[in-house]
């Protein structure tokens, strides 16, 4: 998609009841993004080393938007919000909601560094002939953290996770809903799996290991 830029985490703008949708014609997609930096990584010959500066990524990664016609040829559009409007350093992935024909949305995404928080931020889109812009995303509102207790926290685990909300309308009640990822509360090391917490293993298979602890 760029050169430019590395791209992971991609999110499609949908609607709260999980349809993916265009705007005017145009697909739009939010992604992860951190610009690369071939002057910074360089290996011992001087030549610049993409695998470090791919590893390095996530320390500076920011949402951005693409928009194309044929869902193949992306325009990259920037970034969502302007530098020091998220609270944190970091902004990791989430999802982008269409609420209305007049191009309202809301961010839902994960305020990063340091720890980590489900925040939203509200804006708006518009599209014609030559392309799509975005609008606001300029007010930050943080949702929920990770306590300790029903979450694991950065100070409990280095590599915790707690991240990439997702919400919903459950079809059948009608009521709101989000998932996202989270690691069960307490120290590294303090839980225990045992085949109560397994469930159904399907015959055939056996324990390779290294699933003991969280």
């Amino acid at each position: 998609m760029s050169d430019d830029v590395f791209v992971w985490d991609t999110m499609p703008l949908r609607t709260l009841d999980g349809n993916i949708v265009s705007v005017n014609g145009w697909s739009v997609i939010f992604t992860l993004t951190a610009e690369r930096e071939p002057q910074k990584y360089l290996d011992a010959e001087g030549n610049y080393d993409i695998d470090r500066d791919w590893n390095d990524r996530h320390g500076r990664a920011h949402i951005c938007y693409w928009y194309a016609k044929d869902s193949k040829n992306w325009i990259f559009g920037g970034r969502v919000m302007a530098e020091g409007v998220s609270p944190t350093t970091r902004e990791w992935a989430g999802t982008p909601i269409l609420l209305n024909e007049n191009g309202d949305i809301d961010l839902y995404y994960t305020c990063v560094t340091p720890g980590a928080t489900i925040a939203k931020v509200k804006g708006r889109i518009s599209a014609d002939g030559n392309g799509v812009s975005l609008h606001g995303f300029d007010t930050v509102k943080p949702l929920f953290s990770a306590d300790g207790v029903l979450y694991q926290t950065e100070e409990q685990n280095t590599y915790w996770g707690f991240r990439d909300p997702s919400p919903y309308i459950d079809p059948v009640s009608g009521r709101l809903f989000m998932v996202f990822e989270g690691n069960i509360g307490g120290d590294r090391g303090s839980h225990v799996i045992t085949t109560e917490n397994m469930g159904d293993v399907p015959s055939g298979f056996s324990d390779v290991g290294g699933y003991d602890f969280v």
